[in-house]
């Protein structure tokens, strides 16, 4: 689910390469969309456009109905706890499958070099096989107190 939650934000530009300076300042270089990689951030684009364009028709009668209501941010906290905890920290192995394998695009040109306690090729929850998600019972806890204890002795 995060990468549906990063998608749902997405912006509506191709990727952000860069910064070209100009007599005026500096001018944004985008990616271009006629190569392998543009093609599939155009057509991941296009796949999300319509969770896109509901969320942004839906928000301002949302926020009518929530003010009419007398709904508040506190209101709705304990809903969005439950929802970042089941589907991010627990997702279930048919929903992890259904999104696992878009054309998710984070592209650093290879010049990005992970750290060096990131290169120990530990896998996260999202890597692992659709039978280990379906048939271990304790993998989703045992990456969420590994993802818990790196947090807190960072």
């Amino acid at each position: 689910m995060r990468d549906l939650f990063e998608e749902a934000c997405r912006a509506p530009f191709p990727t952000l390469n860069g910064y070209k300076l100009t007599e005026d300042g500096y001018e944004l270089e985008f990616r271009k969309s006629d190569d392998e990689i543009g093609r599939a951030e155009l057509a991941q684009d296009s796949h999300f456009l319509p969770l896109q364009q509901g969320i942004i028709d839906s928000a301002e009668r949302f926020g009518s109905a929530s003010a009419l209501l007398g709904f508040s941010f506190e209101d709705y906290k304990p809903w969005l706890n439950y929802l970042l905890v089941s589907k991010l920290a627990f997702p279930k192995a048919g929903e992890v499958g259904n999104i696992r394998h878009q054309n998710h695009l984070d592209d650093f040109h290879g010049r990005k070099k992970p750290k060096k306690k990131y290169q120990k090729g530990r896998k996260n929850l999202w890597d692992q096989s659709a039978l280990q998600l379906r048939f271990n019972p304790f993998l989703r806890t045992k990456y969420f107190l590994n993802n818990l204890r790196d947090r807190i002795n960072e």
